[in-house]
């Protein structure tokens, strides 16, 4: 045998051998990415289950009085819950149903804050929210009002929030250990499916082969951050928060139903996306005794809009443009780069 006939020979089984490591490599490092994307869905499920207990013990019960969590305010319920946008009219909407600020109808689709009271919100975080929307100079600010000082303190609240959460010890500063195992593990296997294509660079009928596993590695990574998606980073105190807040809107249901309704819960139910139910039952409630909530006034004579209606509007309206946050709704929707809003009314 020649030579060059026995390099080539040897060569080629160097080759094949790379190959057949490259395939282990390969389906090694795919077989990784699934584990840990299935080991992360089982991690959500796992956290979640607190959740759906809450839940399920005041679904279908007795409509008993709805009670909040002690030791959480509005915003950080709002944190805890990921509703940050609705912070702020949830606090809004509590200050109003308190006395200290009213809704006030003064067209089609437009509605204003007016400041009634010189009381001082005894929640830190309200007094903030109230001193950045209605400081001395303001009597009224409209909800179609866009202003970038009031939507940068509002951030500015938020972020302090976020930081108080974590100093109580109830949202963590990174991942949970868990999903970070998860998401490092198909990383790995994303990347040993690369490596391995990578060595068969010099087999071109074994490349092809090698794309399979690169797809399937690549989907279970995609399948782990979905897992992590609308998950709050919460600590086991926080998680516990969190159950708490789920059966308190499964509560705010019932009661709804039972029709037990609570104008001082109208702040919780807006962070429930319960807003327009509740306030047409608020507004029921004053009908039967013969008038309106003193928080509400209306100076459009032909305003069409219910309560319910108008505190909705105004809590979509609120998280557009003083949040910054985009909300989807049915009336409330951004117009151009998202600072103004347009109602079309019931």
């Amino acid at each position: 045998m020649s030579p060059v006939f026995a390099t080539a020979l040897d060569r080629a089984a160097a080759w094949a051998a790379i190959t057949d490591v490259a395939v282990a490599v390969a389906v090694g490092g795919a077989a990784l990415a699934l584990v840990a994307c299935a080991f992360a869905w089982i991690v959500r499920f796992v956290r979640n289950r607190p959740r759906r207990a809450a839940v399920a013990a005041t679904a279908g019960g007795p409509a008993a009085a709805p009670v909040v969590p002690a030791g959480l305010s509005l915003a950080e319920a709002a944190v805890v819950l990921d509703r940050t946008e609705r912070a702020v009219a949830a606090i809004v909407l509590g200050e109003a149903v308190a006395g200290r600020v009213r809704l006030v109808l003064t067209d089609v689709g437009d509605s204003e804050l007016e400041r009634v009271a010189d009381a001082q919100p005894t929640d830190p975080d309200a007094r903030r929210v109230l001193d950045v929307l209605l400081p001395p100079s303001i009597g009224r600010r409209s909800f179609h009002t866009v202003d970038d000082g009031v939507r940068e303190g509002f951030v500015a609240l938020m972020l302090t929030v976020e930081r108080r959460l974590v100093d109580r010890g109830l949202r963590a500063e990174k991942g949970a250990r868990p999903s970070r195992v998860a998401w490092y593990a198909g990383l790995v296997g994303f990347a040993a499916t690369l490596v391995a294509a990578s060595l068969t660079d010099g087999d071109a009928g074994a490349l092809p082969s090698m794309i399979p596993m690169i797809v399937v590695a690549f989907a279970a990574v995609v399948g782990i951050s979905l897992s992590n998606r609308g998950v709050v980073r919460l600590s086991g105190r926080g998680l516990a928060f969190r159950a708490e807040l789920d059966g308190v809107e499964a509560s705010l249901r019932s009661a709804l139903a039972g029709g037990r309704v609570d104008a001082a819960l109208l702040p919780w139910a807006v962070l429930c996306k319960l807003e327009e139910e509740w306030g047409n039952a608020i507004a029921a409630e004053w009908a039967a005794r013969g008038g309106v909530p003193p928080w509400w006034a209306v100076e459009f004579a032909d305003e069409p809009r219910t309560l319910g209606t108008a505190v909705h509007d105004a809590a979509e309206i609120a998280a557009v443009n003083w949040s910054g946050v985009p909300v989807e709704s049915s009336r409330a929707r951004t117009r151009g780069s998202g600072v103004s809003a347009s109602f079309s009314l019931r």
